[in-house]
């Protein structure tokens, strides 16, 4: 397991006590829980080549273990051994040769495992400004609590423990905005939050007029009722939607009955937008982001040529933050994949992710789970797949897919 003994008690302290200063030299407790590898620099440089050619974050440091350089690559040889060549006449890169004594490094088999390691030991070197460094950027999410006094849907980057409902993740700003544009036409939510928050004094705008807002604003219709549609428009962002769709065709067959059909026609523009926007691949991991977790699989260990060569581990991320497991061949995992879901299900970090740590934890799951088909190894909400039996056809045969594109033979 990854967060073990003394060194995650030590990685949990600093991060505790904040950023480790530039002129200031890392524990070494939290240089072992950070990046399990290390090499002695020797001049001139020849000694690189014992660095892998696979995966990392490294941190290069000088000879009181003060930072230099952090940063990640797929391939820490070549990465390193680039950063420690005298830079051309006219680079704009620094001379780190003459500095650099030793080069930590975690290894990492795969680009979700190179970004996350890559982020926790951002968190500790770079202090405040380590957001800028990430191999990735923020998602959004969907705030709304309808406790507030005029509850509404407000797109958001962060999440609070404040007691709303956060939905999410969406890729964009623009995608969770039209998210919410359509909530309003499906739902007739207010579109007026300054004036819905003047209830029950508010004026009731154009789209009272046009039948499609019941007005809470002006009291037509009290608070609570409004709560409840503000709810069943969450209920419908987290897929209980055959209700509201099944109101909307009655209504609008209701409509053609009466010959209303400018009516009618307006009803079916709002179920064409909803049906349209529910089969968009920018909404298909929106959850419950409070309470959400996911389970991801990757290679643990270099590509081999067969499936009982071919390592992987799983990872559960939680409000709990991120957590390992143990290594098991793709072969064993037929064998007792059983066992090992079950454990990799069951695991917990020590302490529970604080909003900021939760927040890029989920930055981090979202970025590689829109890449879809691109993904590294498995990414899915724990949930998503009921049977072991279902996952194990699917490690198989994303894992000997990986196999066949890489080319390696036994």
């Amino acid at each position: 397991m990854d967060n073990d003994g003394g060194a995650a008690a030590a990685l949990v302290a600093v991060l505790a006590r904040g950023p480790v200063m530039a002129e200031s030299a890392i524990e070494a407790a939290v240089l072992a829980a950070l990046f399990p590898k290390r090499l002695e620099i020797q001049k001139p440089f020849e000694n690189l080549r014992e660095l892998p050619t696979t995966g990392g974050a490294f941190l290069i440091c000088d000879a009181g273990d003060r930072v230099i350089l952090l940063a990640a690559a797929e391939d820490v040889r070549h990465a390193v051994t680039r950063r420690l060549m005298v830079p051309e006449e006219k680079s704009r890169q620094a001379d780190l040769s003459g500095i650099a004594a030793r080069v930590y490094w975690r290894p990492t088999f795969s680009r979700f495992e190179t970004a996350w390691a890559h982020w926790r030991a951002a968190r500790v070197v770079h202090g405040g400004a380590y957001r800028r460094q990430l191999m990735f950027g923020p998602c959004w999410f969907l705030r709304v609590d309808v406790r507030d006094a005029a509850p509404r849907f407000q797109s958001v980057k962060e999440f609070r423990d404040d007691g709303a409902t956060y939905l999410g993740p969406i890729m964009t700003r623009a995608a969770a905005d039209e998210w919410i544009r359509m909530l309003e036409s499906v739902f007739d939510l207010c579109r007026y939050h300054d004036v819905l928050a003047q209830s029950p004094n508010g004026q009731a705008c154009s789209y009272f007029d046009m039948g499609r807002c019941p007005a809470p604003c002006n009291g037509t219709i009290p608070m609570e009722a409004y709560r409840t549609s503000v709810s069943e428009a969450t209920a419908f962002s987290l897929g209980a939607r055959t209700t509201r769709i099944e109101e909307l065709r009655e209504q609008m067959r209701v409509a053609s009955t009466a010959l209303s059909f400018e009516r009618a026609s307006g009803i079916k523009q709002i179920l064409e937008q909803a049906e349209r926007m529910v089969a968009r691949p920018e909404y298909e991991h929106m959850t419950d982001v409070g309470s959400a977790s996911w389970i991801g699989l990757q290679a643990a260990g270099p590509i081999r040529a067969s499936r009982t060569k071919m390592m992987i581990r799983g990872c559960r991320v939680s409000r709990f933050g991120l957590r390992w497991s143990d290594a098991i061949s793709v072969s064993e995992f037929a064998a007792r994949g059983q066992e090992w879901w079950e454990g990799v299900r069951s695991m917990r970090a020590e302490a529970a992710a604080d909003e900021r740590e939760w927040s890029e934890l989920v930055w981090l799951i979202a970025k590689f789970l829109f890449e879809g088909r691109r993904m590294p190894g498995l990414i899915f909400r724990e949930g998503a797949i009921a049977e072991c039996r279902d996952l194990a056809g699917l490690v198989v045969e994303r894992f000997s897919r990986r196999i066949r594109d890489s080319g390696v033979k036994s």
